[in-house]
């Protein structure tokens, strides 16, 4: 019996990445098995897939010959010239005895996406791939934190190391400039876009309000022990928004986002009230919580843009000043927000499944090196 070689491309393969345990996480697993003779899956197979993902578009398939391309009702394939790094799949279990499945690693994907996506979607995409969680239907929220040996799957330092090892004029040069506005470590999808609508420059619809960390850790004062020594314990919030004001000091903001799915009943409430008053103690470090309704109002959301903008203690950007102060000023303030509220329709606000659904990718057919 002939084994066929499948192998998960594209966004079938960040589904795939983001709703599994970290395989990377064991360095045993050597895979320098080549893209070359892969073929597309058939329809039960895809719908197998498909089902247990629970992937919500088609299924994604790397091929390396054009006559091997093809597109279904389930599945989807991309075309690559097999001239990838070595070690650039991972081996996956697969219930078809006649079916080696592979996946493409998180670098391969976030290349291939660069390729094929605006970029807005490879930012936000290159976010949830060096994000600290997974994805789990069944969990409050349905995401839970990566920890122990479920490490983050990569990092944006590590993308960018893969992608300059990309020899000649292959070098995917879109996708380098991109990675240097993905952060790494958010908790939730909802950090991902929020982050993106604050930090992205206004080119990109977002607020540019200064560089983005997510979840950094902070010492707190948590009162005193039995011999009267002062006890500290550790703060994180969601965001960390960092900017230098008119006189050049730096100065930052935290932001959490409190989802109502996460964070419900009298018990969480105590304790998330108690957490922001922790945070408040943090000298030079104003505060600003957002909750799930919140985020469904983009006067909202723009109003709050604007506190942080005066707590960071920033000008309006540049191509902005002034603007209500002429047509050709107002033209460009309404073309930014239409940018922005775009951004937030997008991103923020449906679920994570409702931003990947049916996205064409069709720019990746012909694709070569994908």
């Amino acid at each position: 019996m002939a084994v066929k070689k499948v192998v998960l491309s594209h966004m079938t393969a960040l589904y795939w990445l983001l709703g599994h345990s970290n395989y990377l996480v064991d360095s045993s697993i050597v895979c320098r098995v080549s893209p070359k003779d892969a073929v597309a899956a058939g329809n039960d197979l895809a719908q197998h897939l498909l089902g247990i993902m629970s992937y919500p578009g088609k299924l994604d398939c790397l091929v390396c010959e054009p006559r091997l391309e093809r597109r279904t009702s389930c599945v989807r394939t991309h075309l690559s010239d097999g001239k990838l790094p070595a070690e650039c799949l991972i081996p996956i279990e697969c219930a078809f005895d006649d079916v080696d499945l592979f996946v493409c690693r998180p670098e391969l994907v976030y290349m291939q996406l660069s390729k094929c996506l605006s970029d807005q979607e490879t930012i936000y995409f290159g976010m949830a791939l060096c994000s600290g969680f997974r994805l789990e239907p069944a969990a409050q929220g349905g995401v839970v934190f990566r920890q122990g040996y479920d490490a983050p799957l990569i990092s944006a330092s590590k993308i960018t190391s893969y992608l300059q090892r990309v020899p000649g004029p292959r070098t995917p040069k879109r996708g380098l400039r991109l990675i240097r506005r993905v952060a790494d470590h958010a908790r939730s999808p909802k950090e991902c876009a929020l982050g993106m609508l604050f930090a992205l420059p206004v080119r990109l619809g977002g607020y540019g309000l200064g560089s983005l960390t997510f979840n950094p850790e902070y010492r707190v004062y948590s009162g005193v022990d039995r011999f009267g020594d002062a006890r500290y314990g550790t703060r994180i919030p969601d965001l960390l928004l960092e900017a230098k004001d008119t006189h050049g000091n730096k100065r930052a903001v935290a932001v959490d986002y409190d989802p109502a799915s996460t964070h419900a009943g009298d018990i969480k409430e105590l304790l998330d009230t108690r957490r922001r008053n922790d945070i408040a103690t943090i000298r030079g470090l104003p505060h600003f919580a957002i909750t799930s309704e919140d985020i469904k109002s983009f006067e909202y959301l723009d109003l709050t843009a604007e506190r942080i903008r005066r707590a960071l203690g920033k000008r309006v950007c540049s191509s902005l000043e002034g603007a209500a102060e002429s047509w050709e000023g107002r033209e460009r303030l309404e073309e930014a927000q239409r940018a922005r509220r775009a951004l937030w329709r997008q991103f923020v606000v449906p679920p994570f499944e409702g931003v990947i659904k049916d996205l064409p990718l069709e720019k990746s057919k012909g694709t070569r090196h994908s």
